[in-house]
């Protein structure tokens, strides 16, 4: 009988530390709140048409009810969570196994009492604490006076939520270091993940991995070399270097007519004429603001232009403003310029004269005078 304990003991030496891959362990976490997300996207969706305030109304209370639709389905039934199935892993009673080491990987069920605090703390818990924190937030706690028992209760909870979040985090690097409790709860139940399935292998496919690892970088490159391009010009300026027809299309538009308006003018019957002509470094008249709005949009700069004529396929640099008169207007205009001259210069010959005149009157005036003098 000796014999056979010590056999046992030293079995029990040899055989190594029971270790369960953490990187399993926080992508169960992860898969499991990816399908929370989803069936809660998929039941808020029920009410997206009906009743859409109802939905905001009571958003606290759906989300227990499907942490509590997960649980039943699971915890309580003594199963692994849809996370932890598919890596292989499922909850044990640690308590069953208070030995550092361990001959098999075996997998104790929770008991009720387990199953019951894992409901009061990870389902219901976080029910009440969200509900609470959006009743004191709604009834504005923290902004009474520090005597105020509201105020002491809201500190408090305040208090209460910090220590739990530092406590997460360093429950979380003691994880890291032995890879056994997953989180504070597990840590105080006393309920780990180990494999379910100790015969099966973990997959991985590599193939996979380095699709997600080129895929990961090529688009850490597009956003960083992303900013630095001018889509919007380069799209322009190929769209209008394939797009021939729209070249052949206003090519034979009358002159007095702008293509750009005709363009974007869904009647192509209408007529569009020219308001304010500014005309282009190719020779083409438009509208001011239709051949502008194009340049600027082209590349997206002010100063920079990259927009093809619609007429003649040249890209359209330098705009000016475009000034026509008939010849009638000429005519007529000159007409009225010379007679205005003449006008002019006859009303100074006239005036000329009157001071002549009165000049040479003051002088035949000036002379009698003398005369009178010298007669005397």
């Amino acid at each position: 009988m000796s014999n056979y304990k010590r056999t046992l003991n030293s079995a029990r030496q040899a055989i190594p530390y029971l270790k369960i891959m953490r990187s399993c362990q926080l992508d169960s976490i992860i898969i499991d709140k990816e399908i929370f997300s989803i069936l809660k996207e998929l039941f808020l969706k029920i009410f997206e048409v009906y009743k859409p305030s109802f939905r905001d109304k009571y958003q606290f209370e759906i989300k227990f009810f499907i942490n509590l639709l997960i649980y039943r389905f699971s915890v309580l039934e003594s199963k692994p969570t849809y996370g932890c199935k598919l890596q292989n892993l499922k909850y044990r009673n640690e308590m069953a196994h208070s030995s550092k080491y361990s001959m098999f990987n075996g997998t104790t069920d929770l008991s009720k009492e387990q199953k019951l605090m894992y409901f009061a703390l990870k389902v219901l818990t976080p029910y009440l604490y969200e509900k609470f924190n959006e009743y004191m937030t709604s009834h504005g706690w923290s902004e009474y006076s520090n005597r105020n028992p509201k105020k002491k209760l809201w500190k408090l909870f305040q208090s209460l939520e910090k220590i739990y979040k530092l406590s997460s985090l360093l429950n979380f690097y003691i994880f890291l270091y032995n890879g056994k409790y997953t989180s504070i709860v597990d840590r105080l139940l006393k309920i780990r993940l180990v494999y379910d399935n100790e015969n099966s292998n973990r997959i991985i496919s590599n193939d996979y991995l380095s699709f997600q690892l080129v895929w990961f970088v090529l688009t850490n490159f597009l956003l960083f070399i992303l900013p630095f391009l001018n889509i919007k010009g380069i799209k322009n300026y190929l769209k209008g270097l394939l797009n021939m027809k729209r070249i052949n299309k206003y090519k034979d538009l009358p002159l007095d007519q702008c293509a750009i308006c005709k363009e974007n003018n869904e009647d192509m019957n209408a007529s569009c004429p020219i308001h304010i002509p500014y005309i282009t470094n190719c020779g083409h008249i438009y509208c001011y603001y239709c051949i502008k709005s194009e340049m600027i949009n082209s590349s997206g700069n002010k100063k920079k232009s990259i927009y093809m004529c619609p007429r003649c396929s040249v890209i359209v640099k330098d705009i000016e403003p475009y000034y026509h008169y008939d010849d009638d207007d000429d005519k007529n205009e000159s007409s009225s310029y010379t007679s205005e001259i003449d006008d002019s210069e006859k009303g100074d010959k006239e005036g000329k004269e009157s001071e002549e005149e009165d000049n040479f009157s003051f002088n035949d005036d000036n002379i009698n005078i003398l005369s009178r003098k010298k007669f005397i």
